[in-house]
């Protein structure tokens, strides 16, 4: 399971630690989650939080920052502490997801691979034979 850090911040701060998270290389992977949009607990289960968490604490003037950051989870709490965020917490969020390509489809993946693979001649042209 993959460990991420949840932190409240006041909305207000949040462009504060969005830069100060860019900076320290987990902007790429940060989402910002906003109770007025939709509410945290829902957003939370469609990223993988399976259990309960902050999302009873969301106050109206803040949003919950979702940092995804396994082994660097310590690191990534320690920066949303320096930002002054109100509350942190780090959770397991969810296993990897494995799927397997439809039987129907197999064909028609291998078929494409076949296609991009480059195709060597069998008989070296007489310029370059010795």
């Amino acid at each position: 399971m993959s460990e991420t850090v949840l932190a409240f911040i006041d909305r207000d701060q949040l462009s504060v630690a969005l830069s100060h998270f860019h900076r320290n290389g987990y902007g790429h992977v940060i989402k910002v989650m906003d109770p007025q949009r939709s509410p945290l607990a829902d957003q939370l289960r469609r990223a993988g939080v399976a259990r309960e968490s902050m999302s009873s604490r969301a106050m109206e003037a803040q949003v919950l920052l979702f940092v995804p950051a396994p082994q660097r989870s310590l690191q990534a709490a320690g920066l949303a502490h320096a930002v002054g965020v109100s509350a942190i917490e780090i959770v397991d969020c969810g296993d990897p997801v494995s799927w397997s390509l439809p039987e129907t489809l197999r064909g028609e993946a291998l078929r494409k691979q076949a296609k991009r693979q480059p195709h060597l001649p069998t008989e070296i042209p007489p310029l370059f034979a010795d």
